[in-house]
């Protein structure tokens, strides 16, 4: 089982825009929270958000939620355009890696499977068109559902 700590690593140093993680099979009594990650992110220096604090099921929602997690600018078109824009200029700008977390990515993978490829197709072009370490989408898998805490 990674802790915290191995995890943090291993974002901050990937070289890859998505990054797939297995929470730990036995939880503890409060189940699973992506707080500690996105604290642990943070404490590193990264600029860390999870996305997914509400849930995500189609492009719609997705795009809120990004724009609510993140603080987009008022300008933002709630449109796949106007998101590769804007993490270009949010990630490019910032001194440090931005960091997108979705504790259920599964959901917008089985409701909106062609929204989820669409949003993962624009990551991999933002994290090309950038310095490798500016940004990185983190995917928590799980086998079941977990409740959210």
């Amino acid at each position: 089982m990674m802790t915290i700590a191995a995890w943090t690593t291993r974002i901050l140093t990937a070289e890859t825009a998505i990054i797939e993680l297995t929470p730990p099979e036995h939880p503890g009594p409060q189940g699973w929270s992506v707080t500690p990650l996105v604290e642990a992110l943070q404490e590193q220096g990264a600029r860390a958000v999870w996305v997914d604090r509400l849930p995500v099921c189609n492009k719609e929602s997705l795009l809120r939620a990004l724009d609510q997690a993140c603080q987009f600018p008022d300008y933002f078109g709630f449109n796949w355009d106007a998101l590769a824009d804007v993490l270009v200029e949010i990630a490019a700008a910032a001194p440090a890696p931005l960091v997108l977390i979705f504790r259920d990515f599964d959901g917008l993978r089985d409701e909106a499977p062609r929204d989820a490829q669409v949003f993962l197709d624009i990551i991999e072009e933002v994290h090309e068109l950038l310095d490798w370490g500016a940004l990185h989408l983190v995917v928590v898998r799980h086998g079941a559902r977990l409740p959210r805490p």
